[in-house]
């Protein structure tokens, strides 16, 4: 299962339908929501596409270190509407081996992102 976490109903909506043929998906608008559901099915969610900069005091910079604290190994794709080339978090993120797309997020790059991550 892929797990969305986004506080802009346009953007999750739009993720999920671009997903929702090829992957069971579930989403959530904040980071409290997502790791509580998170927690309950933590053996389930194969992926987290979380975007980085939420309104929510959890926003992705500040969920997805305990995210992967309570599940190392678990497998991220950030969002944002800034590149690594605009935003030291994207930079850091990328360094670390996380794979960052930038709103507005191309479908197709979307679903490379993921078989990717999830062949390994």
């Amino acid at each position: 299962m892929i797990l969305i976490v986004d506080d802009d109903e346009v953007s999750r909506n739009f993720i999920q339908k671009s997903l929702e043929e090829g992957y069971p998906v579930h989403s959530c608008h904040d980071g409290l929501i997502a790791f509580k559901y998170y927690a309950e099915l933590i053996d389930e969610i194969d992926l987290v596409i979380i975007n980085l900069a939420t309104r929510q005091w959890l926003n992705g910079e500040r969920c997805l270190p305990i995210l992967k604290e309570v599940k190392p190994g678990t497998k991220v794709i950030v969002i944002s509407t800034h590149d690594e080339n605009e935003s030291e978090e994207v930079k850091s993120f990328i360094k670390q081996g996380i794979p960052c797309l930038k709103k507005p997020i191309c479908p197709l790059k979307l679903k490379e992102t993921i078989n990717s991550l999830l062949k390994n």
